[in-house]
């Protein structure tokens, strides 16, 4: 997998002690689901879950980058979640608010997935001493045991 950030632009949502959002969005094989939810005390509870099971199946063991969130009547000031999705992590959650009784909210994040690093070919294992072998190269510290080419 290569290319950059996965960047996603929310619509706005309004959330109130009557209404909360769940909205699932798929974006470049990342789905993510948006909940907004606010307690008697006029909090917001916000989360986002992603699913990026497709992306794993291509080799990414990680998803890093960051969501920010904001008030479009600028009920409070716009909030930058930095973001780290592994597998035993895929759901951030932020809580917000507490003055009022509706909030109008956009999101948007910018996501990049991460590749499993390359092994590193086991040197000790290739190199190891041999009858076919005539020479020991010492390179980094290591020592190389190769065949003279003729």
């Amino acid at each position: 997998m290569s290319g950059g950030a996965i960047e996603y632009i929310s619509e706005e949502y309004e959330v109130s002690r009557d209404s909360s959002v769940l909205k699932t969005s798929i974006k470049n094989n990342i789905k993510c689901i948006f909940k907004g939810t606010m307690n008697n005390s006029y909090k917001i509870s916000f989360s986002w879950e992603f699913d990026w099971n497709e992306l794993g199946n291509q080799g990414v063991f990680e998803i890093t980058g960051h969501i920010s969130i904001k008030s479009s009547k600028n009920a409070f000031a716009p909030v930058k979640i930095d973001v780290k999705l592994t597998e035993d992590n895929r759901t951030i959650t932020k809580h917000l608010g507490g003055c009022y009784t509706h909030y109008f909210v956009t999101y948007e994040y910018s996501l990049t997935p991460h590749l499993v690093p390359p092994e590193e070919p086991p040197y000790d294992v290739i190199f190891a001493p041999s009858d076919k072998n005539d020479v020991i190269l010492v390179v980094d510290g290591k020592k190389l045991h190769v065949n003279k080419a003729r």
